[in-house]
């Protein structure tokens, strides 16, 4: 006999519901996440005035980031700047 484990949506069944909300809860604040729009802008327009493609990764993150208002890092850390 088998025994098939249910695999969730991150790929372990360890991951419960409680665990994709805070995934889902925004832990960036405006002020916070304006900033990471606006250097993810700037790295980008130096990506045309000649800085290292590698920078790009950098800007993107910082966009996404800021754009979702939602920051990994974050999240690990226990930091919030979201005021409540």
């Amino acid at each position: 006999m088998t025994r098939q484990s249910s695999v969730g949506i991150l790929g372990s069944e360890r991951f419960g519901k409680a665990t994709m909300i805070r995934l889902l809860k925004i832990n960036v604040g405006p002020a916070d996440a304006f900033l990471r729009v606006f250097g993810g802008l700037v790295i980008f327009a130096f990506l045309f005035a000649g800085l290292s493609i590698d920078w790009a990764w950098v800007g993107a993150i910082l966009l996404l980031t800021g754009a979702m208002r939602r920051c990994p890092v974050y999240l690990i850390a226990g930091i919030n700047t979201q005021r409540h």
